[in-house]
């Protein structure tokens, strides 16, 4: 159906006997044409919107996302906050110690309230206390230490509970999960338990391309090559052979569908980064 594309519609496969999960009750939204480069933010509020939290994309990036200006000569580090900001097509991204985060920050603060852009704070300062990952990662450059390098806000003004919001639980019941390097058996373990997987890929599962290169604004002297094709999904299912995505530059055609061997590769050349979130 998609000749240029490696990811397509499959059918879900399903028999009684058959390990296979897909959660059919998970908010699908896109990043077009308002957040070009928010894949990974998107993705994150698929899954609080699944939680039950009344947020939308802009509040999310403009209260919880930290964000630092892209020179294409010169950047942060996207292992610490977003590189560029996500309305902008010729920024970068961010990895999965920064959504994790953000994630425990809007689980804290907008838990029972509705989120909207007249409650943010973009400018204020952040120290965020860092999230349990519960899991060991396997590439060390993604979680250059223990503390998040970020900016804060002040959670915004109590408003009353949404009234539509999709809830399996209190979401107050709920912290952010670092799943960076988990063997894949481990992020399906979440599905089994209802709970989405971020997911860090390639777009459209392509090959992942070295670069750019900058130079980190952070005084350190060092430099930072970025893996280009880079993409966050919603990992929603599995079956025997494909994994199910929520696409955020694919919302229409959603749940797209990856085989597990092509999937688990594109993982892999993005540091097989994964977030997702436990019950506490």
């Amino acid at each position: 159906m998609y000749p240029d594309r490696e990811v397509v519609m499959y059918p879900f496969q399903h028999t009684p006997d058959s390990d296979a999960v897909l959660l059919q009750d998970v908010p699908v939204l896109s990043q077009l044409p308002d957040y070009p480069t928010g894949c990974e933010s998107l993705s994150a509020v698929m899954l609080l919107q699944y939680l039950g939290l009344s947020i939308t994309p802009q509040c999310f990036i403009e209260k919880y996302l930290p964000r630092r200006p892209y020179l294409r000569s010169t950047g942060p580090d996207p292992r610490r906050c977003f590189v560029g900001d996500p309305t902008d097509p010729d920024s970068m991204g961010c990895y999965a110690p920064v959504i994790a985060a953000a994630l425990d920050w809007a689980l804290a603060a907008e838990a029972g309230t509705a989120c909207t852009a007249a409650e943010t704070s973009p400018d204020s300062a952040r120290t965020a206390a860092d999230t349990s990952p519960g899991s060991a990662r396997t590439v060390a450059e993604i979680s250059p230490g223990s503390a998040r390098a970020a900016a804060e806000t002040s959670p915004g003004a109590e408003s009353p509970a949404p009234e539509h919001a999709i809830s399996i639980a209190c979401p107050t019941s709920f912290r952010a999960v670092d799943l960076t390097g988990a063997p894949e058996e481990t992020l399906l373990d979440q599905l089994r338990n209802r709970l989405p997987v971020i997911y860090w890929a390639t777009l459209d599962m392509k090959a992942m391309v070295p670069g750019p290169t900058w130079l980190l604004d952070d005084g350190s002297g060092q430099t930072f090559t970025w893996r280009s094709n880079e993409h966050c999904l919603l990992l929603v299912g599995f079956d025997d052979t494909h994994l199910f995505f929520h696409d955020p530059m694919r919302a229409a055609q959603s749940p797209t569908a990856a085989t597990r061997a092509l999937a688990a590769q594109r993982h892999a050349e993005q540091y097989a980064m994964a977030v997702s979130v436990r019950r506490v």
